[in-house]
């Protein structure tokens, strides 16, 4: 009968679990069973070779990883024999082992973990008493003074605690560095004169930081302060200096497991040594993957296993290839990147699909071009909501987007939310950018400082909600004032008699002026915790904006990590401990400190716990032990960010020869190169049925490290990948049923997904901030029935408005009951779906009164194409003649075409002259003079709209332009001619206004057509009936004097200058017989008075006439 222990193991698997010869390391890749074989090693020794459970350590990297490791052993062996395996990560091993023996190396048995305010305090006095021992330069203050000492001996301090130097051993690399300056470098590789000038400032450096670090040392031990890597660095000191205490240790722990072995830095291999020197008896197993290697910004070393070799030179080596998470497809594509590493310490391992799906999984990995990274989220979106049609019981908590940044998970998930889609985004939100804790802690600021900034920040939030241009004055009239008096020999007013005075001049003002007191009061009598408490409780700080419930909730949890936080800090403030202490200390702490993080030892503090049930949105560093069915990665390129460089390492070096473990180190900028491989190997690992890349197109072959073009490009491309262009995929998507509510191809080209999103969040946030603003008035106290009447005019319509934005969320404006609309929110209303769908092309409003037009018509593709999508709205414009709004992106395609305009006709003049011909900076010159000549006309100038201008005119010439290309038209208006297949008596004339027509190299001809706007699939691929590149066609075969379009030879191109693409379709390809169809049913309704609005229009029709049977 088989043993537990033995019993689902392939043959790697079991070696690794059996292998009892001394000091072995498991390689282990992703989804090959590494915890298994941990789990089922321990389950041996208990069962088949009879170790007590209390003999074995098993060490992981985080809390949570130990819990799990307990819970596996459990079910496993039972819980008895897995509760006595001592199971923990390596600090709380090394606290254990100084809870006993800590008195060896003088720790007091009552000790303190540090935090950096602490830290930089001890470390300043340790400055001090070196200096005071006239150990320390004083010329070293010089540059940046005792504080700026403090940063650059602090940054080697670590460096050095990192890699378990010790004060004494810090000052045997003192002296032999400056023996290595005083050779002029290694004998291999001599240095010249200025790196040794370089050596000498660096030595100076190092030399203090070697002094300062002693006393350093000496004081935090005496004091019984601790610093979270000395749980690692004492216990290595403790096990050095009693060999009592060695050997209690060695013997309790006489088989010792290490999970995810390739994380650890030098000090954590230093304490392995100890727990299991390389003696022969010593039973140790190491299980890791050198690929997986992604933490070297936290000190790991990725030469973990070459120096494990080094130290165990006895060890074997098992490696477990055959991964049970992935795919054939996924496994090849990993495998693909992983392999163009600079540096592998088993450069020949390779992994090997061994899943049984319970269907087929896809054959290739998808890789993505998209024209720009924006269009990743809503495409995102749309294969998700495809997904969900064909396999609606898939859980959305079985797919991941991971990326590089937060900042590109932030914009993904937030095209998700756009499309109804939930996400689990925790790891997006610190409590720092929460809006009440921001409140609580402007009332701190104002409390303890007086400060103006967060004056106008709380004078602007609930309850107050001043206008922001008024309470900057008010700001600046209460500063006046105080310098006024101070000029005056007088005290300058206290904020609360001040803003009492001037309480007329806003309804809210006396509720300031009184909370403002009543807090102020108490500053003085009460603790910084308890008055954080009593700023949230009597401001209301959680509830002020009325958030909806999944909002409140969150902000509560914010706000009691904070209180939590506060009440941390409460006894580490200075006497006499009130909120200016609090104040003070809490703006010294580092930045990941004042977000409330701070290592625990005991507690789960990991946050790849799941929040929700929707998509987990992680990034590549957080989803390292997470699997998922399907997997995003977003935004692959070059740069940082983006899977890219990591640019140059700005961490402290000892010269060659001096590190602790020299294992013959690869090139710094290799090794920085290899770190972002692994990132992305462990990103793609993650997958085991679907995985998506995503990257924006190019036309080159990038010279650097371009992972995704590794993948896709020709020559280089894995057959396990398919390459699909993100406009293809969308339309696929659709037609597999995707619903994409707010993907609408008639909306303006130019809107990004974000600006919808934008708009609405805004129209929320204004609603609720007016309702907040009401009850806080109430609460004020109500004086009269106009008051209170007011009041209730004022909640009536936040929360129809919140209504008006539900609805125009998920539908057009038409859809909107007539009884939700008052005369006030009617305008609100149209605002807002303008908002949303502003500059569409040539987008009309429109009416119809069911009068038919007289021909012959005068026509233009404009007119053509409005009526195709709305008649009613053709109607209203073109022959009632109703005034277009004028919108942002209006003036963005005015301007850049007629910038264009210019360019190329004083390009064309310059080569007919044979003058240097006008470049770049001469385009973006004219571009920035037209924009602030329409600027001018139309009132005003917004620097973000020549900001986008000025992109798309450089994206335009670096992509599109070319100094070979043959000009023949500008601006044309070509008018022809036009009869109906039907016939018509005379004929009617539509004109084309062509941007421009090309000769090209062999004859044919070109027609170009400028889009400012998004870049749609219908610019990118037009389909052969084209509207508007028929109608140019056909105008410019009537120009030429052309018998027929047969005789047309070239092609029509879109030049989208957002993303610098062209959409291109031969003259060929277009089927002149549909485009005249649609020009003929269009001239057909016209005559014959058919004006009725498009259902689903959104356009003003609907406004005018929301009945369209009003229109027969």
């Amino acid at each position: 009968m088989t043993e537990p222990w033995s019993s689902g193991l392939n043959a790697a698997q079991q070696r690794a679990v059996e292998h009892d010869a001394g000091p072995v390391a498991v390689l282990a890749g992703p989804g090959t069973g590494k915890t298994r074989v941990l789990t089922h090693r321990v389950a041996r020794l208990i069962q088949r070779d009879g170790a007590p459970p209390e003999s074995i350590c098993a060490v992981t990297f985080t809390v949570k990883s130990a819990n799990e490791m307990k819970d596996r052993l459990e079910s496993l062996i039972g819980a008895g024999p897995a509760s006595g395996v001592a199971a923990s990560n390596f600090h709380s091993m090394g606290r254990r082992m100084l809870a006993r023996f800590g008195d060896v190396i003088g720790l007091p048995v009552q000790h303190t973990l540090m935090d950096s305010v602490q830290r930089n305090r001890l470390l300043r006095e340790a400055i001090g008493r070196t200096l005071d021992a006239d150990e320390l330069d004083p010329a070293l203050l010089a540059d940046g003074g005792r504080d700026g000492l403090a940063s650059r001996i602090w940054t080697w301090i670590t460096h050095l605690q990192q890699n378990a130097v010790f004060p004494d051993d810090a000052a045997d690399l003192v002296e032999q560095w400056r023996h290595l300056l005083d050779l002029g470098g290694p004998e291999s590789s001599p240095w010249d004169e200025t790196r040794c000038e370089a050596e000498a400032h660096k030595l100076r450096d190092f030399s203090a930081a070697a002094k300062v670090y002693a006393h350093f040392d000496a004081l935090r031990l005496d004091r019984g302060m601790m610093l979270y890597p000395d749980y690692i660095l004492l216990p290595i000191r403790l096990m050095r200096a009693s060999e009592r205490a060695r050997s209690i240790i060695h013997d309790e722990f006489r088989h010792v497991l290490v999970d995810e072995f390739q994380d650890v830095n030098v000090a954590q291999l230093e304490l392995l040594r100890e727990l299991a020197p390389p003696a022969p008896g010593r039973d140790l197993c190491v299980v890791g993957d050198d690929d997986q290697a992604i933490y070297g910004f936290r000190g790991s070393d990725d030469r973990a296993f070459q120096h494990f070799n080094g130290i165990w030179t006895d060890a074997e080596t098992i490696i477990l290839d055959e991964s049970y998470r992935s795919s054939p497809a996924i496994v090849e594509t990993a495998q693909h990147i992983i392999n163009r590493a600079n540096d592998r310490y088993q450069p020949d391992k390779s992994l090997h699909a061994r899943r049984v799906f319970d269907s087929p999984p896809p054959e290739k990995v998808e890789a993505v071009h998209v024209m720009h990274n924006t269009e990743t989220g809503p495409l995102i979106a749309a294969m998700i909501l495809a997904d969900r049609k064909t396999n609606p019981d898939r859980a959305l908590s079985s797919m991941a987007v991971i990326a590089s940044t937060r900042k590109t998970l932030a914009e993904v998930g937030q095209a998700l939310r756009l499309e109804g889609i939930p996400v689990d985004d925790s790891v997006l939100n610190p409590d720092q950018e929460d809006e009440a804790v921001q409140d609580v802690r402007s009332w701190i600021e104002l409390l303890t400082t007086s400060s103006g900034a967060s004056m106008v920040r709380l004078l602007t939030r609930p309850p107050i909600s001043m206008d922001t241009a008024d309470a900057i004055a008010f700001q600046h009239a209460f500063e006046r004032d105080g310098r006024i008096a101070r000029a005056e020999g007088e005290k300058p007013p206290r904020i609360a008699d001040w803003i009492a005075e001037h309480s007329d001049e806003h309804a809210g003002l006396a509720r300031f002026a009184s909370m403002y007191s009543e807090l102020h009061d108490q500053c003085t009598i009460r603790p910084a915790s308890q008055m954080v408490r009593s700023i949230i409780e009597r401001v209301g700080v959680a509830h002020r904006e009325l958030p909806d419930a999944s909002t409140e909730a969150e902000r509560i949890q914010a706000l009691v990590r904070f209180v939590r936080y506060a009440e941390r800090l409460q006894p580490r403030l200075d006497p006499p401990g009130d909120l200016a202490a609090f104040a003070r200390y809490d703006a010294e702490l580092d930045e990941d400190e004042r977000s409330g993080k701070q290592p625990d030892l005991d507690t789960n503090t990991d946050d790849d716990d799941p929040q929700s049930e929707g998509v987990r949105l992680l990034t590549a560093h957080g989803s390292k032990g997470l699997e998922f069915d399907t997997v995003f990665i977003p935004k692959i390129g070059l740069t940082k960010g983006c899977f890219g460089n990591l640019g140059d390492s700005k961490d402290p070096m000892l010269p060659e020869g001096l590190s602790k473990m020299d294992a013959g180190p690869s090139h710094p900028k290799q090794s920085r190169q290899d770190e972002v491989r692994r990132l992305f190997y462990v990103a793609c690992t993650r997958a085991e049925r679907r995985l998506v890349l995503f990257s924006k197109a190019a036309k080159k072959r990038s010279p650097g490290n371009h992972l995704f073009q590794e993948l896709t490009w020709t020559g280089e491309a894995p057959d396990s990948v398919l390459l699909q262009n993100g406009q293809d995929l969308l339309a696929r998507c659709i037609e597999l049923g995707a619903d994409l509510r707010r993907y609408d191809p008639q909306l303006a080209e130019s809107t990004p997904i974000h600006a919808r999103s934008a708009v609405l969040a805004s129209a929320r946030r204004t609603a609720r901030k007016a309702a907040a603003a009401a009850l806080d008035r109430a609460e004020d106290g109500i004086d009269s029935p106009d008051h209170a009447e007011q009041i209730e005019q004022t909640l009536m319509l936040a929360a129809r408005t919140l209504a008006i934005t539900r609805a125009l969320e998920f539908g057009p404006i038409e859809s909107l009951p007539g009884w939700l609309l008052t005369e006030e929110l009617s305008e609100t209303a149209q605002q807002l779906s303008r908002a949303l769908n502003e500059a569409r092309e040539d987008r009309t409003t429109a009416q119809n009164t069911g009068k038919a037009l007289r021909p012959p018509l005068k026509l233009s593709y404009s007119q053509i194409s409005t009526y195709t999508r709305c008649p009613a709205c053709y109607y209203l414009r073109y022959v009632l003649r109703l005034p277009e709004g004028d919108s942002a992106q209006q003036l963005v395609g005015t301007v850049t075409h007629r910038a264009l305009e210019l360019f190329y006709k004083r390009w064309i003049m310059a080569d007919a002259e044979g003058s240097p011909k006008p470049g770049r900076d001469d385009l973006l010159r004219i571009g920035r003079e037209v924009f602030f000549e329409q600027s001018r006309l139309a009132g005003g100038a917004d620097p973000a709209l020549l900001e986008q201008i000025t992109a798309q005119l450089g994206t335009g010439y670096d992509a599109l332009h070319s100094d070979t290309d043959e000009i023949m038209m500008l601006e044309e208006q070509a008018p022809f001619d036009y009869r109906r297949a039907a016939g018509d008596p005379e004929p009617h004339c539509i004109t084309a206004k062509i941007d421009r027509v090309d000769r090209l190299p062999g004859g044919g001809l070109r027609i170009i057509d400028y889009k400012t706007g998004q870049a749609w699939k219908k610019l990118l691929e037009p389909k052969k009936d084209d509207l508007q590149l028929g109608i140019y066609a056909l105008a410019l075969v009537n120009h030429l004097g052309y018998e027929s379009v047969d005789e047309l030879q070239g092609q029509a191109e879109y030049w989208l200058f957002a993303t610098g693409q062209r959409g291109v379709i031969p003259f060929g390809d277009i089927n002149f017989n549909k485009v005249r169809a649609e020009i003929d049913k269009a001239i057909e309704g016209m005559l014959a008075g058919e004006f009725d609005p498009k259902k689903g229009c959104t356009g003003p029709c609907g406004t005018f006439f929301p009945d369209s049977d009003s229109l027969a």
